[in-house]
């Protein structure tokens, strides 16, 4: 390893505090490093080495590149893998192709490249014994990304910022500035790639990181980054309080439990505070997905309106296979085996004849109506024209229905032959059929397809296109929304939602 660097006294001493506070390392713990060669993980790791011979401390460095920026990326490798050579360090580095990922799985980029490097991680650890995992995520780190959940209205869970310590991923430089790291880069002249695509304010991050939170600092609070740590430090001890209050609840609300899934009684449910029901399901859903990724505010509301309707009965699909069904006094969070949506799909024989009404208009929850014969569900609600999104007008998924057009009962049944409309953006009516073969839709497709009808009239091929004469016009003062989705359908947007 390397001679010893001058460490200020200030830096030591916080990240010594900090490793000991969150009890991160034990003497003799082999610890494997994150690096990517920026000044982040190459100052950690230079501390962590700097600081490892006093405790024993078996140091190896991963590093992965994501395939993402050709030429750079190679040339970050190369420059982490010259570093630890230096240093004397093993250098366990892989490249991931995290756009196929992302393509297979239907991520986001940042989504997919997260579960790519994590995943790289805990296989490296695993495969050569190591016991903690350290990232240098730092303290401005963690202030930028408490801002954007502030922004996107998260809860106390969003709002406790960046674990500290995670299963075996550790971060020792949580309570660190990023000024102070490059000041202990510069002093030693140990250098690091600079990754230019972090100054594009196009992404969120970055503008956080470059325009709002130093105006911020200048405009409001000269100590903004250790006020936004200090929130997130107190969010999480009382996150972790009320989390153990919430595991006794859950408890007294399960009525059973098997390995994929949970019984509750609403009665029980609703007996509590909303607050203690939005931890509850989460919790309940945490217990039978494994996670809770795309589970959104939505979904819980989605599942509180069920638990309080005036209906015994309710079905409501979230990502990943989890089925949640209301059956009188009971609420089963399940998982599905088979995604309901390739079950489908994959069917041969005919779909059973089916027929189904909405009476009236549903005014401030959605309402749901599941067509189990295709395995869909339908989402309806009455909104105004201020509260239309434009993901609502571009989405195939979404029918923006003129409410003075319509006639109630509405009917949704399978299509007929011989059926007919409208179709916007054409002239004059024209075949299903004829619609479906000039816009090249899949024949299995077209058996899940249904049609909703007002007063015989074919006002909307569901996923497809409405007609016409019922489209939103410029005097529309009340408007008729529904959402169609296909069970087990995780790509359809909460958008879509009211």
């Amino acid at each position: 390893m390397n001679s010893v660097l001058a460490i200020s006294n200030k830096l030591r001493l916080n990240v010594l505090q900090t490793i000991d506070a969150f009890q991160m390392f034990r003497q003799s713990d082999a610890i494997l490093i994150g690096v990517s060669g920026g000044p982040d993980s190459v100052a950690l790791l230079h501390i962590l080495v700097n600081l490892a011979g006093a405790r024993a401390w078996r140091i190896g460095v991963a590093h992965l590149d994501h395939g993402l920026r050709p030429g750079f990326c190679e040339d970050e490798a190369r420059f982490v893998e010259s570093m630890c050579r230096h240093l004397n360090l093993p250098c366990y580095s892989e490249k991931a192709d995290v756009q196929k990922y992302r393509r297979d799985h239907g991520l986001s980029l940042e989504e997919a490249a997260r579960i790519c490097r994590y995943g790289f991680f805990e296989h490296t650890a695993s495969r050569y014994g190591f016991n903690r995992v350290a990232l240098g995520h730092h303290a401005d780190d963690n202030a930028e990304l408490a801002l954007m959940y502030l922004f996107r209205g998260s809860g106390m869970t969003g709002m406790s910022g960046i674990p500290p310590v995670r299963n075996r991923i550790v971060r020792p430089l949580i309570r660190v500035r990023r000024t102070e790291l490059i000041q202990f880069l510069e002093n030693n002249h140990l250098p690091f790639v600079t990754d230019f695509s972090n100054d594009d304010v196009r992404f969120t991050r970055n503008h956080v990181r470059q325009t709002i939170l130093p105006l911020l600092e200048s405009a409001i609070n000269p100590n903004i980054v250790d006020t936004l740590n200090r929130l997130t430090n107190i969010m999480r001890q009382e996150n972790e309080w009320i989390d153990i209050i919430t595991d006794d609840l859950l408890a007294s609300c399960t009525t059973g439990q098997g390995p994929d899934r949970i019984h509750l009684s609403t009665l029980k449910i609703q007996s509590l505070h909303q607050a203690a029901v939005r931890r509850i399901l989460r919790q309940a859903i945490l217990t039978v997905k494994g996670d809770l990724r795309k589970i959104t505010f939505h979904h819980v509301e989605a599942i509180i309106g069920m638990v309080w309707s005036s209906s015994r009965h309710g079905m409501i699909h979230l990502p990943d296979r989890i089925m949640v069904i209301r059956s009188s006094d009971d609420l089963c969070i399940q998982k599905q085996a088979v995604p309901l949506r390739t079950r489908f799909l994959k069917q041969t024989h005919p779909i059973s004849s089916y027929r189904y009404q909405i009476q009236t208009p549903v005014a401030n929850l959605p309402a749901t109506l599941d067509i189990v014969e295709i395995g869909a569900r339908l989402t309806f609600v009455e909104t105004a024209p201020d509260h239309v999104t434009e993901t609502d007008l571009l989405s195939a998924s979404c029918a923006l229905l003129d409410m003075e057009s319509l006639m109630f009962p509405l009917t949704i049944r399978e299509i007929l032959p011989g059926d007919r409309f409208k179709p916007l953006g054409t002239a004059g009516f024209q075949k299903i059929k004829k619609f479906f073969i000039d816009h090249k839709v899949d024949p299995r497709q077209r058996k899940i397809s249904p049609v909703v009808l007002s007063d015989s009239r074919i006002v909307w091929v569901c996923g497809h296109r409405i007609d016409a004469d019922f489209r939103l016009r410029s005097s529309t003062k009340r408007i008729f929304k529904m959402t169609f989705q296909i069970m087990g359908d995780d790509r359809l947007t909460d958008k879509c939602r009211q």
